[in-house]
């Protein structure tokens, strides 16, 4: 159960680390006016990671609760 818990944590703390790793090209792309771009990656990333994200969080929880 505790492996479980550093799993799902650990998807959760790449996916903070990896916001950092991908926000600052793409922030420095719209400083330079690539804005079309840099909306659609932003939104690609978005609309996969999130619900993988909240899943996570959703079994942490659910694992705590002492559920399975």
């Amino acid at each position: 159960m505790k492996d479980e818990i550093f799993l799902y944590s650990l998807v959760v703390w790449l996916w903070v680390v990896a916001t950092f790793v991908w926000a600052f090209p793409l922030y420095s792309a719209w400083q330079a006016g690539v804005h079309g771009p840099v909306l659609l990656t932003a939104f690609v990333i978005f609309a996969i990671a999130t619900p993988i994200l909240v899943w996570c969080i959703f079994k942490i929880l659910q694992i705590k609760r002492g559920g399975q």
